[in-house]
């Protein structure tokens, strides 16, 4: 007959798998749903005084350009001062390496996490979903985004955004990465979008992106533990 120590060790072992039965699932299912991406290409559209949908509007996984916003009063070449600005304003592009102490740098971290990032949330998810934010100026070439939702907005200037979905996937040669997609050869679909100081345009996960324009612009990744660790491992 077993002790009433061990009957506890028992129900306390019994509780432990349960627990992480439920984590599994709830993982599975996560994994789930941040694999699903559009495969169709369109363009969603709202100006800045309905901004208050946007959270809702991103959850139908088609990039959304905002209209109408306030330009942020950082990240522009004619306000940067002191040994910072004297740099900025030799550079013609800015590395992902050297992107985030920029951001930090100039203040334009602090600004995106206080006026665009709440406008992504919905309310049951603040708690799981973290801001990563980058400056960069001039073109970037294509990169895959891994993120929730991220946001690209110019401070200066007017970008151009080349947009393919995931179905490009198996067109793509194989160093796409930083290359710019008018030059490859293969029947890729994609689309321009021009994003001028005043709006922005969110993209869903799942997508490849490009940047052309000599602009000062960011980005603002939203991520939750699984496109983090899917972030980390494409770097």
């Amino acid at each position: 007959m077993k002790s009433a120590q061990e009957r506890i060790g028992e129900t306390k072992k019994d509780c432990m798998i349960k627990i992480l039965c439920i984590f599994a699932v709830i993982f599975l299912i996560s994994v789930f749903f941040y694999k699903r991406a559009n495969e169709e290409i369109s363009i969603l559209q709202i100006e800045s005084g309905k901004i208050g949908t946007l959270s809702k509007i991103i959850l139908e996984l088609n990039p959304v350009v905002v209209r109408g916003f306030d330009d942020p009063p950082v990240w522009k070449k004619d306000i940067m001062s002191g040994r910072l600005g004297d740099v900025l304003r030799e550079l013609e592009s800015i590395s992902k390496e050297n992107s985030g102490k920029f951001a930090e740098e100039s203040g334009l971290k602090v600004w995106m996490e206080r006026i665009i990032y709440p406008q992504l949330l919905l309310p049951w998810t603040e708690y799981l979903l973290w801001p990563k934010c980058e400056a960069y100026i001039g073109p970037r070439g294509l990169w895959r985004t891994n993120a929730y939702v991220t946001v690209i907005l110019p401070t200066d200037g007017t970008i151009y955004i080349t947009l393919l979905t995931n179905k490009n996937k198996e067109l793509l040669p194989a160093n796409w990465s930083g290359k710019d997609p008018g030059t490859f050869t293969t029947n890729i679909k994609m689309v321009d979008v021009i994003v001028r100081p005043g709006s922005f345009l969110c993209v869903p996960t799942h997508w490849y992106v490009s940047v052309k324009g000599d602009a000062w612009w960011s980005i603002l990744e939203v991520h939750h533990p699984i496109s983090w660790i899917c972030d980390q491992l494409a770097d």
